[in-house]
């Protein structure tokens, strides 16, 4: 059952903050996110601090596509803008593979990123 909601949290609420986030993986989970690979717990802290300031207004969809045994895969679309105002939307899959504590370990995502002017039609999101 810890795995289910653990699972289900990370799925619908990955926004709640990095140190939140962070207890769902192992203390040695491996992530890969775009060309970017990260070890430990402590690296992804780090690595979603810098993302959510990069990324600013971040709006995301994520929806549980697959899963079997130990592992899930999650699709997501997400926009954001940079400080400067240009405005993406991303695409993608994340793969999650949970250890025999029902902790995250291995953790991968392949991201499109698409540039573009999206102010007039923002993607809705569950309140």
């Amino acid at each position: 059952m810890r795995l289910v909601k653990t699972t289900q949290r990370t799925v619908t609420d990955p926004e709640v903050g990095a140190e939140t986030v962070a207890p769902a993986y192992a203390l040695d989970s491996r992530w890969r996110n775009r060309s970017e690979f990260v070890n430990g717990r402590q690296e992804i802290v780090a690595f979603l601090r810098r993302k959510w300031a990069r990324e600013l207004d971040y709006r995301l969809i994520k929806e549980l596509w697959a899963f079997g045994g130990n592992r899930i895969a999650v699709r997501f679309a997400y926009e954001w803008h940079d400080d400067s105002g240009n405005w993406y939307r991303s695409y993608g899959n994340e793969n999650w593979e949970f250890n025999e504590d029902g902790l995250i370990f291995p953790s991968s995502s392949q991201t499109a990123d698409i540039a573009g002017r999206l102010v007039a039609v923002r993607m809705a999101t569950p309140d």
